[in-house]
């Protein structure tokens, strides 16, 4: 190709050439007074010049711009590295607790990042470890007026400073801008909990239980508040016995949270509570049926029905099947203690203490001994449960 090129260049130039050399001809130029004659070869010879000046000049200005760009881009790029790096030193440091370290970085990363908002909403994270409230609401300011933020992580953050400086109204306002946004996210969840365990707050309690998300992926500190709610409006429902409003509540639980050892319990004591004795049995008894919970057996020794044997038979059955649970030899003890079957109950009592003891174990055996006319070994196993009730108590 390039051969063919140069024949091309050789053979226009050598047919320029003869053209010249019969008839150099001439070319006349006049603006005003002034006048301009040369050969016409002279004039393409400077006409070449000309064009191959302004191509010369036009590459050297590409070079420039091209040169500049490139520079522009490595200033950029080594800036966003350095942003980069405050950013993951910063988040590093959070995780480490080391709080006053970590805000120094991500305030650096937001200084020089294109996206600050992350930077922004870590700093504020660790100023409020450090208690310093007014740092923190003015990083969180600032994220707000980032371009693109995120209004529900700028507004989840917000409302942890405004909890932790007890700003419950103005937390109120912002968790409800979030739950515009996204209703049952889990974090928000959390944060409406705290919120409302903090004021006793039965309904709103209430509601953000029943509107909680059926997904099992919850965050360890959102289900440790869920199931604090959850114990403290079963509470409230036993103490008032107002079994209705009981049942209608945990009926509308997600079933995350309808199968958790606190709810199951905690509804079992309302029914029980209530003297809804019955509708206690056949609700230990299914859900025992779909999975065992070994907290919850202890409801069933607590419930009196006419016909006990029921019971008897259902819990010997258990037995077969977890002869080495020590709530449920409790149990069938008590059971067994309706009945009078004082031998019977003071045999798996022991066989329970033996497993693990439980203060309530040795009180249920003291009063099988009171029954059985032995006042000193009555005293004996209540001392015993009173000593282990009171370990650890400062």
């Amino acid at each position: 190709m390039k051969l063919l090129k140069f024949i091309l260049a050789l053979g226009v130039g050598v047919i320029f050439g003869l053209m010249v050399f019969r008839d150099p001809g001439y070319m006349l130029m006049a603006w005003d007074v002034w006048t301009i004659e040369m050969p016409i070869w002279v004039f393409f010879v400077w006409l070449a010049l000309v064009l191959g000046a302004v191509m010369l000049l036009n590459h050297f200005v590409y070079e420039l711009d091209s040169f500049f760009s490139r520079l522009q881009f490595a200033i950029v790029n080594a800036k966003s590295k350095r942003a980069d790096r405050f950013l993951s030193e910063g988040l590093t440091l959070l995780a480490r607790a080391d709080y006053f370290a970590a805000e120094k970085r991500l305030v650096k990363a937001a200084k020089i990042s294109a996206q600050p908002l992350l930077a922004f909403l870590g700093a504020a994270k660790a100023a409020r470890y450090q208690n310093a409230e007014g740092r923190a609401v003015a990083y969180i300011e600032a994220a707000q007026t980032q371009t693109g933020s995120d209004e529900l992580a700028v507004g989840l953050e917000k409302a942890r400073i405004e909890i932790e400086s007890e700003n419950v109204a103005k937390a109120l306002e912002t968790l409800a801008e979030c739950e515009r946004l996204a209703p049952k996210h889990p974090e928000l969840t959390a944060l409406i909990l705290q919120v409302a365990l903090k004021t006793k707050d039965i309904e709103r309690i209430r509601d953000t239980l029943e509107n909680a998300a059926s997904s099992q992926a919850t965050p360890e500190d959102t289900h440790a508040l869920e199931k604090a709610a959850i114990e403290l409006l079963l509470t409230h429902f036993k103490d008032n016995h107002k079994f209705r409003d009981a049942e209608s509540f945990y009926h509308r639980l997600p079933r995350r949270l309808q199968s958790e050892t606190d709810a199951l319990c905690g509804y079992a004591d309302v029914l029980i509570a209530s003297g809804e004795n019955e509708r206690a049995r056949k609700f230990i008894e299914q859900a025992l049926k779909k999975k065992w919970h070994s907290d919850l057996i202890k409801r069933y020794g607590f419930i009196h029905l006419p016909k006990p044997a029921i019971q008897l038979k259902q819990a010997e059955k258990w037995l077969i099947a977890h002869p080495k649970d020590p709530n449920l030899l409790l149990t069938l003890a008590r059971l067994y203690q309706q009945q009078q079957f004082w031998g019977k109950a003071r045999l798996l009592l022991q066989q329970s203490i033996q497993i693990s003891p439980q203060p309530e174990t040795y009180f249920e055996l003291g009063q099988v001994c009171r029954a059985c006319n032995e006042p000193a070994a009555s005293v004996k196993y209540f001392e015993e449960g009173l000593k282990l009730s009171t370990e650890g108590i400062v």
